[in-house]
């Protein structure tokens, strides 16, 4: 057994491995490529582990410790992962749609390229995030905070952005078609002239720029 630049133990994970891990320490773990589909890891401290490649569709995440985790190429669809603190984790390529995260910190996190489809990102704390051509399309972002992101090309067509915060945020060539932007906050975002926002909606306490006019939302 090895040892990392970090002190992390290097272990070979056995693929096809699914079962329960509650509350267990997996800090540094090589588990890449593993079958986790229907897994239950709740309360695990997964920081700096890899679970690149892997299939965790429907997984138990709630509240784990992912720090520095590898989730790249991961299938996480429908997975939850709610108030889990996930920060400087990468998603790149991941495909989450479906995933709870609500109440989870994904601030610092790579989501390049990512499907977070229809995904819970309620209350989610996702500030300095990259997500750069990330699908969020249908998701619900009720209150959460992209501050200081990255999120050029991202799609939230269809999305529900209540409270959400784009404060000094990168939106250059983002989607947000169809989008409920009731309340949300999009003071100093970047590139905003460059963003999609046909059809749109808006309530009267949205923070928009000068000259972008939408129509308010239907309170219904």
């Amino acid at each position: 057994m090895g040892a990392s630049a970090d002190g992390a133990s290097k272990v070979t994970w056995q693929p096809s491995y699914s079962g329960s891990c509650e509350d267990c320490s997996l800090v540094g773990r090589q588990m890449p490529y593993s079958e986790l589909a229907d897994a239950r890891y709740g309360g695990a401290d997964l920081s700096h582990a890899s679970l690149f490649g892997s299939v965790a569709t429907n997984a138990e995440f709630p509240g784990v410790t992912g720090r520095y985790t590898d989730f790249s190429q991961t299938i996480l669809n429908n997975a939850n992962l709610e108030t889990s603190t996930l920060t400087n984790a990468r998603f790149i390529g991941a495909e989450a749609n479906g995933a709870n995260f609500s109440g989870a910190q994904v601030d610092f996190c790579s989501f390049n390229d990512a499907k977070l489809i229809g995904a819970n990102l309620t209350d989610v704390s996702a500030t300095h995030m990259v997500g750069v051509d990330t699908d969020f399309s249908a998701a619900n972002a009720t209150g959460a905070v992209f501050d200081h992101a990255d999120l050029r090309g991202a799609n939230f067509d269809g999305a529900q952005l209540r409270g959400a915060s784009f404060v000094e945020t990168d939106i250059a060539g983002a989607q947000f078609r169809d989008a409920r932007l009731v309340a949300t906050n999009f003071r100093d975002a970047k590139n905003i002239e460059q963003a999609d926002f046909t059809g749109a909606c808006r309530s009267g306490d949205t923070q928009l720029p000068n000259g972008l006019v939408l129509r308010l939302c239907a309170t219904n």
